[in-house]
């Protein structure tokens, strides 16, 4: 098999990028001048407060993205020994075929992630160093059985093809 590098769908994530940017600067508008958006309801000081936090959770969704777009790494690589997931915050470095069972395509809310079912989920869970990783792959684990998904929106590749790709790795190694 020769190597399949599935790269960043670059276009998907600079307009996440500039809708990040722009929650940035509402907040930093936000903390600035509260009083505009101040009322009975919400008074400055709340204002202030949602402003800040807006400013510190997307501006590190801001500089995640950027560091996202600029890295040549491909996102997906398939190759003989198995499958590389960089495309979301949690690499655990090589899926072997090995340990493969199945693929499945679920869709949460709208967003579309694939599955990837294993023998052996503790394995890849005591791979994560990172507490709230985790704890993230540990729900995926419960809720999916399996603690490894590969995050679609962010590829160059559809879904369904995605998924025939590994499903047919999968059926030629059983051979």
């Amino acid at each position: 098999m020769t190597e399949i590098n599935i790269p960043l769908n670059k276009l998907k994530i600079i307009l996440l990028s500039i809708v990040s940017l722009a929650f940035v600067i509402f907040g930093a508008f936000m903390s600035i001048k509260p009083e505009i958006f101040a009322s009975a309801r919400y008074p400055k000081n709340v204002i202030f407060i949602v402003g800040i936090v807006a400013v510190i959770f997307f501006g590190i969704t801001t500089f995640f993205i950027f560091k996202k777009t600029i890295s040549k790494e491909p996102r997906l690589i398939i190759n003989d020994m198995g499958i590389i997931d960089n495309s979301n915050a949690i690499n655990l470095g090589l899926i072997t075929w090995e340990d493969i069972t199945g693929v499945k395509l679920i869709k949460v809310n709208s967003n579309k992630f694939v599955i990837i079912e294993i023998h052996n989920p503790e394995k890849y869970i005591e791979r994560c160093k990172n507490a709230i990783l985790k704890k993230a792959i540990k729900a995926n684990q419960r809720v999916y059985g399996s603690p490894l998904s590969i995050t679609l929106h962010s590829l160059k590749i559809k879904p369904l093809e995605l998924v025939s790709l590994i499903d047919k790795q999968i059926e030629e190694r059983k051979k």
